[in-house]
């Protein structure tokens, strides 16, 4: 059945019954989303419609109704190719039907896709389903007796014929969903999924990476996704097999309960040895593979979660604003790349310094230095925490104290850096710098604003995920890709300084309309208004609606257009000033907020729904705000810590950098990272690191345990209880 934009009307009442929303609500949504509406222009400026839902609700209605589709086109091609070779019984159509999920699809089609004839197919092209289903009827007559009268040119003696209608019965058992299921249930319950190591086994893996799964052995409702993604690799690189192990007696015991209607039964011998055969050759291997590719899936799932969760932490950290920094792209033999960068990340002066070995020019590197300082007077260094980075550091702090400087660094991840230096947004900006020049400007610009300047690289080199390359590589592009879109239309973009690489990512706009918008500015100059977008080529109505509620312009003709509040809303805006008794000059003020405190404001006057009365009084009271200043700044310092400074219990500030399902690592201001075991971040039950940590947040550690000869260090947040 079909509805709107012809809409499948049972999936959109599943999606409501799923979610528990009205199903006009899912039916508005889709239709909103067909017509070119964006997920967070509907989330922000069309709540009353969609019932207020938020971006995650609208995405997984729109995801589920798409996957359903899918499922339910896979199901008719299915049907159709196995119909096309004579082998679609009701019951295999039933069970395809029935199924929930593509995976469970595949598995039922699998036995047709191959181009060699079945044993079941042989069986059929001989004559033999009328056999079947008369045996599967457990009639009286004896089973050679019926057995006799189905002898022909291709299977000549009875011995043949029942061998050969068992392979068809045994392919019938296994299309079974009703008893699939119940396997599969069991499975769930009580099978373990096991490895063992291979002979070659410490031959590959030298460093022992894989140890813990030499003999290992868990139950699969036990199973960590890490874990899953773990095993999967090792036996990828021929280090473990792998094996779920079941209670096959049991099993079969089931099978025979199902299918032999009582005991003792003529048929019952041959009918135990078909359906050992079909639990052995079709029903286990078949579950066994859909139950791998269930526990990749949730594990993949999980982790692509978990990177986009911390890849949209680190790029919503809260930006050093009003600050001039120093990059420093640390190396010894090529020299320490520099560039300042001012407060709006325009460079103003590059050059290198050979501090390092081999060359050792400190007195130099530092006379260039105090030069480039009394030059520009930056604030901040922003050292990279790649090759000589240890050393850059030290040499830094030592340079600040010597130089009693008002100057404070910090360690900048350059995860990305490289990738970025030599990608064609960094050849556009800079084309006449090297490579190791646009690295250190990166640096710099990533510590002045993080979302500005990391918006321009890969989210994958952003290394902050987990087991990364055993993930779906399209999957991870797709959430990846939505966790940038939610970090620049929930921060909001200024349109005078933002780059085409940013501008791509709002709500609205690509990245041909994105270029435009720069163009028009390079000719233009700044923006005043937002009604001047329309003014850009190919920016019409549409893209104009969608984008301006998320693009600031600061120090414009409309103060309005540095707020949240969409222009459709400003003749309502405007309305309930002059109802507050204020004007835009009182907008983020106490008088105002006071105002708005003191009168009840009702939306019907002005002709808007609620929801979009809360946005404009919220954007009243605080124009600027973003949810940019809910995470940390950059943790800043001027003197350094080494490997011989710690000791067991010491106490240190340390910023997190990644977080993955079994802990966080932390930089304590060492080459390496520390890790904190997620047993070790709180005194009461962890489900997850992400719950309690983010990117960027600085907390207070203390040492665990200290691995010199690795160069590692155990982390804890819990303090020693000293007991008197």
């Amino acid at each position: 059945m079909k509805g709107i934009y012809g809409m499948k009307i049972e999936i959109i009442q599943e999606i409501s019954n799923n979610l528990k929303l009205k199903e006009e609500i899912v039916t508005t949504i889709l239709t909103l989303l067909a017509s070119g509406n964006t997920v967070h222009f509907l989330a922000r400026y069309r709540k009353e419609q969609i019932g207020g839902v938020d971006e995650e609700i609208i995405r997984k209605i729109n995801d589920r109704y798409q996957y359903d589709v899918q499922l339910l086109e896979r199901k008719t091609t299915v049907k159709s190719r196995i119909d096309e070779l004579g082998m679609l019984s009701p019951q295999l159509a039933h069970s395809i039907d029935a199924c929930l999920k593509i995976v469970q699809v595949e598995q039922l089609y699998e036995p047709y896709k191959t181009k060699k004839v079945t044993k079941a197919k042989k069986a059929i092209d001989g004559g033999l389903a009328p056999l079947a289903d008369a045996i599967l009827a457990f009639g009286n007559t004896p089973l050679e007796t019926i057995a006799t009268a189905f002898c022909n040119d291709i299977f000549p003696t009875v011995p043949e014929v029942l061998e050969n209608v068992g392979y068809l019965i045994a392919q019938k058992v296994s299309e079974n969903l009703n008893i699939r299921d119940g396997i599969l249930r069991h499975h769930w319950r009580f099978a373990l999924l096991s490895s063992t190591a291979k002979k070659k086994a410490f031959e590959l893996d030298p460093e022992k990476i894989y140890e813990n799964y030499y003999e290992f052995s868990q139950q699969l409702p036990k199973l960590a996704h890490h874990q899953v993604l773990a095993l999967n690799r090792a036996e990828k690189q021929k280090i473990v097999t792998l094996k779920i192990q079941a209670d096959e007696q049991k099993i079969q015991a089931y099978l025979e309960s199902q299918i032999i209607l009582k005991n003792s039964h003529p048929y019952q011998e041959f009918m135990v040895a078909v359906l050992s055969d079909a639990l052995k050759r079709l029903i286990l291997p078949s579950i066994h593979r859909e139950i791998r590719t269930e526990l990749t899936q949730a594990a993949q799932t999980q982790a692509i979660e978990l990177f986009g969760h911390n890849v949209y932490q680190l790029l919503m950290q809260k930006p050093l604003e009003k600050q001039i920094i120093l990059g420093f792209d640390p190396a010894f033999r090529t020299g320490c790349k520099l560039a300042v960068v001012n407060s709006v990340g325009t460079l103003s002066e590059i050059s290198v310094i050979y501090p390092h070995m081999p060359q050792q020019k400190a007195a130099a590197a530092e006379a260039t230095l105090l030069k480039l300082y009394q030059t520009h007077h930056f604030t901040i260094i922003a050292i990279g925490n790649g090759t000589a980075s240890r050393e850059s550091e030290q040499f830094i702090a030592n340079w600040i104290q010597k130089n009693e400087l008002p100057i404070q660094y910090t360690r900048v991840s350059e995860a990305g850096a490289s990738v970025y230096s030599a990608s064609k947004i960094a050849i556009d900006e800079f084309p006449t710098l090297s490579v190791e020049q646009r690295s250190a400007i990166s640096i710099a610009r990533r510590l002045l604003d993080p979302l500005a300047e990391l918006v321009k690289i890969d989210p994958k080199a952003l290394g902050v995920g987990q087991y990364q390359h055993d993930l779906s590589q399209v999957e991870l592009s797709k959430q990846l890709g939505i966790t940038v879109d939610n970090a620049v239309n929930n921060a909001g973009v200024d349109i005078n300084f933002a780059s085409a690489a940013l501008l791509q990512y709002v709500s609205g706009l690509n990245k041909s309309t994105a270029k435009n918008i720069i163009a028009y500015r390079d000719e233009h100059g700044r923006f005043s208004q937002r009604k001047s977008l329309l003014e850009v080529k190919g920016f019409g109505k549409k893209a104009y609606e969608q984008a301006a509620g998320f693009l600031r312009i600061i120090e414009g003709k409309n103060t309005l257009d540095n707020t949240a509040i969409h222009p459709e809303s400003y003749k309502a805006a405007t309305g309930i000033l002059a109802a507050l008794g204020s004007d835009v000059t009182e907008i983020g003020s106490q008088i105002l907020h006071d105002k708005i405190q003191e009168k009840n404001i009702s939306p019907d006057l002005f002709n808007i729904d609620k929801y979009t009365l809360s946005g404009i009084l919220d954007a009243f009271r605080n124009p600027l705000r973003s949810e940019r200043d809910k995470y940390s700044a950059p943790a800043l310092k001027q003197n350094i810590t080494t490997l011989d400074d710690l000791y067991i219990d010491l106490e240190l500030e340390g910023v997190v950098r990644n977080i993955t399902d079994f802990g966080v690592f932390i930089d304590i201001g060492l080459k390496n990272d520390g890790f904190a075991h997620v047993s070790k971040l709180s005194k009461t039950f962890v489900s997850h690191p992400a719950n309690i940590v983010s990117i960027g947040d600085i907390k207070t550690v203390y040492i665990e345990n200290i691995h010199r000869e690795k160069g590692k260090v155990e982390l804890t947040l819990l303090k020693r209880e000293v007991k008197l």
